[in-house]
């Protein structure tokens, strides 16, 4: 079984050899390399999963923290996440017995902080939302619309839909809103953008 790491997906459970989410369209494995098989525990920071290292050629298990605080606040939410980067350090510690399965990532998918494996804070709290990267960018809110940014932060398409999908093979879906002689609002409109956030339909 594939395990969906999107918390808000209404099945995430799915057959082993999917690539994405048969119920919202997730992908299924992260960093193109970790499989969650089964949830085995969560808190107040997060879940943990019990997955499979598909990177390695004997397929070894391993345990995966998945950040998702319950907490609002830029100062909340970096006191979360050193507890939660503490707890990974415990799990990394019993991870070296033979008997446990060893700590190989942890990450934050659907908030504002992302962590690498070797446990720094690579991106600091500054986004009112934020989906985790998919071919190099991320979807964030600020304020009431919605941008992009790369995996140092940096806002590289402008905060200015209205709403916003990943990117899949270089395209991502975005809303924008329709004006009347570019003044009045009228609704909102589908567009297809590049990774350069320029609109190609």
């Amino acid at each position: 079984m594939s395990y969906c790491l999107n918390p808000n997906c209404r099945k995430q459970e799915n057959p082993q050899e999917n690539n994405f989410c048969q119920s919202c369209g997730s992908r299924l494995l992260l960093r193109e390399r970790y499989r969650a098989l089964r949830i085995i525990g969560q808190g107040g920071f997060g879940k943990t999963f019990l997955a499979v290292d598909e990177d390695k050629p004997s397929k070894p298990r391993c345990v995966i923290k998945q950040f998702l605080p319950q907490v609002q606040g830029a100062n909340n939410i970096q006191h979360a996440a050193r507890l939660f980067e503490q707890e990974a350090v415990r799990l990394d510690n019993l991870g070296k017995h033979s008997q446990m399965p060893e700590l190989l990532a942890y990450f934050e998918q659907n908030g504002q902080l992302y962590i690498d494996t070797t446990r720094q804070v690579v991106i600091q709290p500054q986004f009112d939302f934020a989906k985790s990267f998919c071919e190099g960018l991320a979807w964030v809110k600020i304020g009431s619309k919605y941008g992009y940014i790369d995996t140092t932060g940096q806002l590289v398409i402008p905060a200015k839909f209205e709403e916003a999908e990943r990117f899949y093979q270089g395209k991502a879906r975005v809303k924008i809103k329709n004006k009347l002689l570019g003044l009045i609002p009228i609704g909102e409109k589908s567009r297809t953008i590049d990774k350069t956030g320029k609109f190609i339909d």
